[in-house]
């Protein structure tokens, strides 16, 4: 069920579903893409006892900005504080989390700013870990995208073809998995938020340093640069055909980590392993889980 949960900044859309009382599991989707990418991966982890809940992040879906003054950041520290707010709102207390890309960053944002105080253990796909300083060839050409978006001509296309943007996307990075046209109906009323394109283009500009930082995350920013270990039990697993995410940018993710962690490479698996290997990501989940309790 969908509801509109009122946090800090946000009126967040979240689709809220499986036993009441159930350990809650936030899922956490990424770009492009939207809270659907779960919905074969659900009753699975229902009928495991949990209760999940799955937002729209800042700038997709129906989810919302409250005030009109606020900056509509896309920086992971926004997107982290975003989750635990909706956490405080809803008094979750220690949650599971399944992340994958936006949502796999965001994740072990919060794995490492407020560690396990808020996460009781996560799993994070298709991305690394403090994995930018040190770049291969092979994902400086793969991120040919984000540097698009740094110029005149990448904004317009953002801004006037976001599905056909999206669409080459998936092609390229999951190429195994094949869109349909309630994939494609999906994403063209996810990327119809008004604020998807800003949102989008300030993520990678501030990454990159192309467009100012927002100093409202100083302090998380500064807790990072202070600290960048990582306490909460950790699954992560990286698609070896992963046409995004170099797996091997990956390889000293355990070096970063204090707690559990395990990571696994998928031969032949994409960008968006929920969608394509649903079943296997969710059971992979529920162990993690359970192991890690």
């Amino acid at each position: 069920m969908e509801r509109i949960i009122d946090t800090q900044n946000l009126h967040m859309a979240v689709n809220i579903s499986g036993p009441s009382d159930g350990q809650p599991l936030i899922l956490l989707h990424g770009w492009p893409d939207s809270w659907h990418t779960w919905d074969a991966m659900l009753l699975i982890l229902h009928q495991a006892g949990y209760q999940t809940l799955v937002p729209s992040l800042r700038g997709f879906g129906h989810t919302r900005f409250r005030h009109e003054q606020t900056r509509r950041t896309g920086s992971f520290f926004a997107l982290a504080q975003d989750i635990k707010d909706l956490i405080d709102v809803l008094q979750l207390g220690q949650v599971c989390v399944i992340g994958q890309d936006w949502g796999a960053f965001t994740a072990l944002m919060m794995s490492n700013l407020w560690g396990t105080t808020i996460t009781r253990s996560s799993v994070v796909l298709a991305e690394g870990w403090q994995t930018f300083g040190n770049l291969s060839l092979e994902q400086i050409q793969n991120f040919w995208y984000q540097w698009f978006m740094t110029t005149e001509q990448g904004e317009r296309y953002v801004r006037n073809h976001p599905l056909t943007f999206a669409e080459h996307m998936w092609q390229v990075w999951s190429p195994r998995y094949v869109l349909t046209e309630t994939d494609r109906a999906d994403f063209k009323e996810t990327f119809a938020n008004p604020d998807w394109a800003v949102v989008t283009l300030d993520m990678y500009r501030s990454r990159w340093g192309y467009a100012p930082t927002d100093g409202h995350y100083a302090p998380l920013a500064e807790r990072l640069q202070r600290n960048d270990r990582i306490s909460v039990p950790t699954l992560n697993i990286i698609g070896q055909a992963d046409g995004c995410t170099d797996y091997h940018q990956a390889s000293s993710m355990a070096s970063f980590m204090d707690g559990p962690f395990k990571q696994e490479l998928w031969p032949q698996a994409g960008h968006f392993l929920q969608r394509e290997q649903s079943t296997r990501v969710a059971n992979e989940a529920i162990q993690w889980f359970e192991h890690t309790k």
